[in-house]
């Protein structure tokens, strides 16, 4: 069965890591070629911007330019609460090298109230618009 939703980095991949905008170029070329599903790329808000970029910052996480916040229209808005919270955090904490330094600088309650915020923006995958949007910003 074929995913009908595709989500990634975005084009800046979030940090500037290079493998995060690797995954972006990846993502967007394999859903141009099999034109399956719709894609959506993570959409940081201003307000989640202030409430964590600092931290980010801090921790040297952003190898490139910050993230600028996203001022269009989310595809996907939404709280991950229960069980499936429970699941995502288990899984990040699993990928040590890539979370615990995060975790032990904000503790484990914040860290889970980092991780409950879900916010994506549908992404055109054709040519013209994908070198057009170098990060996120609505245009």
């Amino acid at each position: 069965m074929a995913p009908d939703t595709i989500l990634t980095f975005p084009p800046d991949g979030q940090t500037g890591h290079h493998d995060h905008i690797a995954v972006h170029r990846w993502t967007v070329e394999a859903v141009r070629r099999t034109g399956i599903g719709s894609l959506h790329v993570v959409a940081n808000t201003q307000e989640w911007l202030d409430d964590n970029l600092a931290q980010w910052m801090e921790l040297g996480v952003i190898v490139g330019e910050p993230p600028v916040a996203w001022t269009g229209p989310l595809s996907i808005d939404l709280v991950v609460t229960g069980e499936l919270l429970e699941r995502k955090y288990a899984a990040l904490v699993a990928q040590t090298s890539q979370t615990e330094a995060l975790r032990a600088l904000v503790g484990e309650d914040r860290y889970r109230q980092i991780l409950r915020t879900e916010r994506f923006a549908a992404f055109a995958t054709d040519a013209a618009h994908d070198a057009a949007r170098v990060s996120p910003t609505a245009t």
